[in-house]
């Protein structure tokens, strides 16, 4: 048997991921998807893998562990060691003390790995693996996997989710360079087609909210994203001399962060459930809060509601924002009309600032890291089916060498 690559899940836009390599030694698992979000009955069709590789702790990469656990109990897991961390949250989400406990006992089995240094993947004969830093969001790691094909290594890259340029907290990918290159690259192209994104400079879309933050006259909120966003936040503003309150939710995911973050900023921040966050408002604080497109019942949305009519307030939107959130509403309206909010129509007083700190590769930087790595073959997943054509068209018109394929789920390579 040859290698094989099999995408179960993640081939769509905003589809949760979850990739097969199968080789005669054995299957290992590249994420594992969401039961929810993931193509209905996408686990009873999976192979069993030898073992499960988990990127990063966003819902998408890892929603499904552990009803894969549940079905395979003895699979071996591997991720890097602040992505178990933070896995502790993204599962959880505070759900119950049963679905806890599940998360506590998963956890304790998942195998660290460390960066830049191979190891071996247990049960599947004559392959290794090793995790390289992918930006993005603490802990995300891209895995170089070394399989034997029939006698030559077969060296495959999986990008995960990535970007490379520096964030605030979490440092940009770099190429990955390797004597006899790498045969396979799994990536992303999220942003493939976002051409506002192209365009925009990380540095000054985060200076320009801090300037917007110092300058805020009355109480400022911003909703955010739990796991990633929040620490680039919390640092970005943390070096203000505003006062700064996180959603106590948020403490564990800042832990994770904190070396990054420093001493320094750690110290000014406190943190307060939703009856400090709401007093600390009342007295123009800053208050991070979990919500990032401000949905429903969210903390974020709870805490916008009597800011809305306030005209000395700043009400922060970070990153796209879809029409029907709350998001979308407060950026469609104009100051001093109507937004229709939670099923009621309510004065805009309040500015509403919008900024993108983009932590996916946008296409620019997707064309240079491909181009660099010079595979054999790529697969394009995780973007619009025209976002990943677009990109295919816009490597080869570079002149790019090796293969782009355009994966659609169930299909096998």
């Amino acid at each position: 048997m040859t290698v094989e690559f099999i995408s179960y899940s993640g081939a769509k836009a905003g589809q949760p991921n979850a990739h097969m390599i199968a080789s005669s030694g054995g299957r290992i698992l590249l994420d594992c998807g969401s039961e929810r979000r993931s193509p209905p009955g996408y686990l009873g069709e999976m192979e069993r893998p030898d073992v499960l590789w988990i990127s990063h702790a966003h819902g998408d990469h890892c929603g499904a562990l552990l009803d894969l656990m549940e079905k395979w109990p003895k699979l071996v897991v591997m991720a890097t060691k602040d992505t178990v961390e933070l896995l502790r949250v993204a599962l959880d989400g505070g759900r119950s003390a049963s679905i806890s406990a599940r998360v506590d006992a998963v956890l304790r089995r998942i195998r660290r790995v460390p960066w830049r240094q191979f190891r071996s993947l247990p049960g599947v004969e004559g392959a290794r693996i090793m995790a390289v830093e992918a930006g993005h969001i603490p802990g995300a790691a891209m895995a170089v996997l070394e399989i034997d094909d029939g006698g030559r290594t077969r060296r495959v890259l999986y990008t995960g989710d990535f970007c490379t340029h520096d964030q605030i907290v979490v440092k940009g990918a770099g190429v990955p360079v390797f004597e006899g290159g790498v045969d396979w690259v799994i990536c992303e192209a999220m942003l493939a087609n976002d051409k506002e994104a192209d365009s925009l400079e990380y540095r000054k879309e985060a200076d320009a909210l801090r300037l917007a933050v110092e300058e805020a006259a009355g109480p400022v909120l911003i909703g955010v994203s739990s796991i990633g966003e929040s620490a680039e936040v919390a640092a970005l503003v943390g070096g203000t001399k505003k006062r700064v309150m996180v959603d106590e939710y948020l403490r564990e995911v800042l832990e994770v962060s904190r070396e990054a973050l420093g001493e320094e900023r750690w110290s000014k921040l406190t943190f307060g459930d939703r009856r400090r966050l709401k007093g600390h408002l009342s007295a123009d604080g800053v208050v991070i809060a979990p919500g990032d497109q401000y949905r429903r019942k969210t903390a974020a949305a709870v805490l916008a509601e009597p800011l809305i009519s306030d005209e000395s307030a700043t009400i922060v939107v970070l990153n796209r924002a879809r029409k029907k959130t709350g998001a979308g509403r407060l950026l469609s309206a104009r100051r001093g009309g109507l937004v229709d909010w939670q099923g009621r129509d309510v004065k805009l007083g309040a500015s509403v600032i919008h900024r993108r700190l983009i932590n996916h590769a946008p296409r620019w930087q997707l064309k240079g890291f491909l181009s660099g790595l010079g595979a054999e073959k790529t697969f394009l997943v995780h973007g619009t089916t025209g976002a990943r054509w677009g990109l295919k068209r816009a490597l080869k018109s570079d002149g790019f060498e090796g293969e782009v394929e355009v994966v659609e789920v169930g299909e096998r390579w």
